[in-house]
């Protein structure tokens, strides 16, 4: 899997931005996931290795699991016996997993970079498997099909449900043919190009996991005979065939049309909104269309008429869907945002089918947050708290794959001006000393009034010199600490007092 899309990181992260007009820049984040974990389809009893590589050793990195996407995550750790190394100076992670049914599911990492994280796009692990798809409605009878000489016949006695893909295996009369044509899919498909009378006998299948070897033979049995017959217009054996046809770009697809008849048919191809369906990745076979290097321009519908000079012309149409995996066009922006503001971040994601949207704060759900609100594509934060400073990653994900893309989001602390509020942690709010009236002087002891041996002012004085501090608040690793604007150096932190604070404990910090 190659790297994943580049995020971008401030030197300080565990710092918030104190002065609005010093944070106006756009900063940047400078760590990526260079390895995600990816999905692995094994059998049980085996043992399965998720790696996951940061570009920057991470402060701590972790490993966790769910069941299905419908389920919250848990994290995995070494001292409840998990197995999880770390190699390349700590940039490189590997979790290794005894595969069973307990441990099938959704493994993710998360790196830690101070109190923001990371979170990978997630691998999965499922079991080797393989069964047939509604085992119950086969015929107990084997199914005669009788056709003319020449016609091409496309031969398919069921359908498989495997992982990874089925190989599949043909029988006429019990003996094991040799495959001169299979069609892509998970349900295989023999084609007799053109039918003789060698080629009449009872038809079986079989399919085989291609890692454990196990085959499956399906029940149903197809009497083919091949007989000269009165002269009939162009008609389906057994069934339609398929309307709706899915493919990836890159692969080889065939929309199939085989249709038989007395004489045979002739196919003739079109499209009302494919501009050209005749190119050099196109090509007309006897029993459909085949197109090599599926392109998303191919994408539409297709129809085919088949005529062998009786009526009615039967006329088939199949819709091409070209899946596409997601990615995102726009991710979330670089944010400074107030604390207590409102915020709003978009993510634009393409694909095919169209791609689920969730998003991460510092790795975790941030559907789960009861001040963000999700509405499709957007992120709604009603009032946003320091809490939200970090990480805000976009997921988009569809039935191919998975991609992610995030950015920083940075919160200015509120500001307190003590006014009205009690003193915060460590450090009071308190007035400054001035000389009192008669007979005091400065240092008196406090307990005398105006007339006496010093003390505090009057009111109105106490109000006109009160000092404006703000609120102290430890995050994580670093402290966050809104000083008085304009900003200037930090005052030191007052020392711990088990005691009452004193007079010359309350004095200004200089």
């Amino acid at each position: 899997m190659g790297p994943k899309r580049l995020l971008q990181w401030p030197l300080a992260l565990t710092m918030l931005s104190l002065c609005s007009s010093s944070n106006s820049s756009n900063n940047s984040l400078g760590v990526f996931i260079e390895r995600a974990p990816e999905s692995a389809v094994a059998p049980k009893g085996d043992e399965v290795v998720f790696e996951c590589e940061m570009n920057l050793k991470p402060d701590r990195l972790e490993w966790r699991f769910r069941t299905s996407s419908n389920e919250p995550y848990r994290y995995l750790h070494p001292a409840d016996g998990y197995n999880v190394t770390s190699s390349n100076e700590e940039r490189t992670w590997k979790l290794r997993i005894y595969v069973s049914a307990q441990t099938l599911g959704d493994y993710q990492c998360v790196a830690w970079y101070g109190p923001g994280a990371i979170a990978s796009t997630p691998g999965r692990l499922t079991l080797v498997s393989i069964s047939i798809d509604n085992a119950n409605g086969y015929s107990r009878h084997a199914v005669r099909w009788s056709v003319a000489p020449k016609n091409c016949v496309l031969l398919r006695c069921g359908s498989v449900t495997s992982n990874p893909p089925a190989i599949w295996s043909f029988y006429r009369n019990g003996e094991k043919l040799p495959q001169t044509e299979l069609l892509p899919g998970a349900a295989g498909a023999l084609v007799l190009g053109s039918v003789s009378a060698k080629d009449a006998g009872n038809y079986t299948c079989a399919a085989t996991n291609a890692i454990t070897g196990e085959e499956l033979r399906l029940p149903q049995v197809i009497d083919l005979r091949v007989d000269y017959t009165d002269r009939t217009p162009p008609y389906f054996l057994l069934q339609q065939p398929a309307t709706q046809v899915a493919a990836r770009p890159g692969d080889t697809v065939v929309l199939e049309c085989p249709g038989v008849g007395s004489p045979r048919p002739g196919a003739v191809w079109s499209s009302p909104n494919v501009p050209n369906i005749y190119h050099n990745r196109s090509r007309v076979l006897a029993y459909g269309l085949q197109i090599t290097d599926v392109q998303p321009g191919d994408q539409g519908s297709y129809v085919c008429r088949l005529d062998n000079g009786l009526a009615p012309v039967l006329v088939h149409m199949i819709t091409l869907s070209v899946l596409e995996r997601p990615r995102i066009k726009r991710g979330p922006n670089s944010t400074l945002t107030n604390e207590g503001d409102s915020l709003a971040l978009e993510c634009d994601a393409i694909g095919h089918p169209q791609p689920e949207i969730y998003w991460l704060l510092n790795g975790e759900d941030a559907a789960a947050d009861n001040e963000i609100l999700i509405e499709h594509n957007r992120l709604l934060i009603h009032h946003v708290q320091k809490r939200h400073a970090g990480v805000v990653q976009c997921f988009a994900r569809n039935q191919l794959g998975e991609t992610s893309e995030g950015n920083l989001l940075r919160v200015n602390p509120l500001q307190i001006t003590g006014e009205d509020d009690q003193p915060l942690g460590n450090v009071p709010m308190r007035y400054d000393h001035e000389m009192g009236h008669g007979n005091g002087n400065g240092n008196g002891n406090g307990n005398g009034n105006g007339n006496g041996n010093g003390g505090y002012s009057s009111s109105s004085s106490r109000n006109k010199n009160k000092r404006k501090y703000m609120r102290v608040e430890k995050w994580l690793k670093g402290a966050t600490i809104a000083y008085p604007s304009p900003c200037t150096r930090p005052p030191p932190h007052p020392p711990e007092h088990p005691q009452p604070y004193s007079h010359r404990d309350l004095a200004p910090y200089r």
